[in-house]
C-alpha cells in the first residue's frame, strides 16, 4: 500500500495543473490568472494570515489563551481570519495584478490557482514527506521521523487518502465559487456587496472546520458539510457567472 503516497503526491500536483489546463484551453483564460491566484494564496494565507495566527494562537497572551480555551471563539476567529485574508487577497488581485483582465473566465482561472496552491501546500508537501519516509526509512529522522506514525496509519487505513481527495475537490470548488463572487464585486461597483458576502460565506464554512480541529465534530461530518455547502455555493456562483458579461480579455 505504500504506492498510495506517490499517487497522492501526483494528485496534489496534477489535479490543479490539469484543471487549469482544461479551463485555459476551453475558455482562453490567461495563464497568469492561475499563477496570480497561487501567488496571492501563498502571500495572504501562508505569510500574512500565519503571522496573525502566530500572535493570536501560538503566542502566550490574553488573546491566545481566550481563543484556545473556547471552541466557539476559536471557530469564529478561524473562520473570520480565513475569510478576511483570502477574500481580501482575491479583491486585491483583481484590482491590481489582474485589473486588465475583465473576462469572467478570469474569475474561475484565479480560483483554480488559489485553490490549487492550497492543494499543493496541504497535500503535496505532506505526501512528499510520507513518500520519503515510506520508501526510504533510513531518512526517517527529524521531520521525516515525525510523520512515521501517520505513514503507518495511512497504510493501515488508506481510506484516509480518499477523504483527503474528496475534501480537496470540494475545497477547490469552494474557492472557484468565492472567486466568482469577489470578481463581480471588483468589476461592478453596484455589486460591491459580493465582497463582504464572500468573507461571510468563507467564514461560515471554516467554522465547522475549526470545531473539527477542536474534536467537537468528526472528520466525516465535516466533509459532508463541506461537500454540501460547496455544491450549493457553486450553483449560486454559476448563476452569478452566467449573469456577468463575457468581455474579451485584454492582452
Amino acid at each position: 500500500m505504500k504506492i498510495i503516497f506517490p499517487l497522492m503526491l501526483l494528485f496534489a500536483v496534477g489535479f490543479p495543473v490539469v484543471l487549469a489546463a482544461v479551463w485555459i484551453k476551453k475558455t482562453g483564460a490567461k495563464t497568469r490568472a492561475v499563477l496570480v491566484g497561487a501567488l496571492i494564496f501563498f502571500v495572504f494565507v501562508e505569510v500574512l494570515e500565519s503571522l496573525l495566527h502566530a500572535v493570536c494562537l501560538a503566542s502566550d497572551n490574553a488573546v491566545s489563551r481566550f481563543l484556545n480555551s473556547s471552541a466557539i471563539a476559536y471557530g469564529i476567529y478561524g473562520g473570520l481570519a480565513a475569510g478576511i485574508f483570502e477574500e481580501t487577497g482575491r479583491f486585491f488581485a483583481y484590482k491590481t495584478l489582474l485589473r486588465r483582465l475583465d473576462g469572467r473566465e478570469t474569475a474561475v482561472a484565479y480560483g483554480i490557482g488559489h485553490g490549487g496552491m492550497e492543494v499543493v501546500l496541504l497535500l503535496g508537501v505532506f505526501y512528499t514527506m510520507y513518500t520519503l519516509a515510506a520508501f526510504s526509512p533510513s531518512l526517517g529522522s527529524g521531520a521525516l521521523a515525525s510523520v512515521m506514525p501517520s505513514v503507518q496509519a495511512i497504510i493501515e487505513s488508506p481510506y484516509l487518502c480518499l477523504i483527503a481527495v474528496w475534501e480537496r475537490v470540494f475545497a477547490v470548488m469552494l474557492h472557484v465559487a468565492l472567486s466568482i463572487f469577489v470578481f463581480r464585486a471588483a468589476r461592478e461597483k453596484s455589486k460591491l456587496w459580493y465582497f463582504p458576502l464572500a468573507i461571510l460565506l468563507h467564514a461560515i464554512v471554516d467554522f465547522p472546520a475549526a470545531l473539527c480541529q477542536q474534536g467537537l465534530i468528526s472528520v466525516f461530518a465535516l466533509e459532508i458539510i463541506v461537500a454540501l455547502y460547496s455544491t450549493v455555493l457553486m450553483l449560486f456562483a454559476r448563476k452569478v457567472y452566467m449573469d456577468m458579461g463575457n468581455n474579451k480579455e485584454e492582452e
